[in-house]
């Protein structure tokens, strides 16, 4: 909301000013973290986020920007099913391309 109040208030300035949104990502955390830590899942995450990049790309985009702290790791998710926990989410897709 601060931030809103704030590009609110620069509009009275005719002042131009790009924005992006974005949501919090409650008990994510990097794959770039996540590989660091002793968590024993990593080779599973690793294959998530392959995974992910498998299903962009099979849509017709590259993500342009791909590097472990674009790819989020959430641990306690059911993606799949209950045999499958974890989920990885790209994320900044500023440089993507279709």
């Amino acid at each position: 909301r601060n931030i809103m109040n704030w590009i609110d208030s620069m509009q009275m300035y005719d002042i131009k000013i790009g924005t992006i949104a974005m949501e919090l990502m409650e008990k994510y955390d990097t794959l770039y973290s996540t590989i660091k830590s002793n968590d024993t899942m990593k080779k599973q995450y690793i294959n998530y986020a392959v995974y992910e990049l498998i299903r962009l790309g099979s849509l017709g985009y590259v993500h342009g920007d791909t590097h472990l702290n674009n790819i989020l790791i959430n641990p306690s998710d059911i993606y799949f099913n209950e045999n499958f926990k974890g989920r990885a989410m790209l994320i900044d897709f500023g440089r993507t391309k279709h």
